[in-house]
């Protein structure tokens, strides 16, 4: 099939990515930057899972209403958990040191997925830090679920300034919690998503 396996999270060489042709893949692609979007293309994560109690987290309002006390401090506990980890998780995952044929030597998935405007990494969310950058710890679950609204709307601002109307974006799927692809985000699924890790 002329296909070769690169167990390296990133192709070490120059490529031309071919994007998914679904409906949010091109609202992502339109709204950061086609260019910019290749990057996601280019280097491979892998997610885990981590399980909190079911139901207490709920796409329509990032907590459930219904949660107990007990519930809401475990998803905080884990979410924070997870987000100290992120460090030392690229570190003990980083693959492949070359990027676009360049020996960067730094965690490409890292750098072109999520970029950064401090060091200077052009990735797809470098000027979205709130979509795609981690966030901070949560001191409370209204301080996690005011990052969640404050996710959607920069998503949503950065959509009407690319020409998108909301209404797409929630056609093809797009929620509260589907608002960001952050290295560590509540999922729909009802999990605590870790994204931050090579796939090598």
């Amino acid at each position: 099939m002329g296909l070769r396996l690169y167990p390296l999270s990133s192709y070490p060489l120059h490529i031309m990515p071919v994007m998914r042709d679904r409906p949010n893949y091109h609202i992502q692609a339109r709204t950061v930057g086609y260019d910019k979007f290749l990057h996601a293309g280019k280097c491979t994560g892998t997610h885990i899972h981590l399980e909190v109690s079911p139901g207490v987290i709920d796409p329509r309002v990032v907590v459930s209403y219904n949660s107990t006390s007990a519930q809401r401090e475990e998803l905080l506990n884990i979410y924070n958990l997870a987000t100290a980890c992120d460090s030392a998780l690229i570190s003990l995952t980083r693959a492949c040191p070359f990027y676009e044929g360049q020996a960067i030597g730094l965690a490409a998935h890292t750098i072109r997925y999520r970029g950064s405007e401090t060091f200077g990494w052009e990735g797809v969310y470098t000027h979205l830090q709130p979509v795609g950058g981690l966030m901070p710890y949560a001191e409370s679950v209204e301080d996690l679920v005011e990052q969640h609204f404050a996710r959607y709307y920069t998503w949503s601002q950065a959509m009407e300034k690319a020409g998108i109307e909301s209404h797409l974006f929630l056609k093809t799927g797009g929620s509260l919690l589907k608002s960001g692809w952050n290295p560590v985000r509540l999922n729909k699924l009802g999990t605590i998503e870790i994204r931050c890790i090579d796939s090598n």
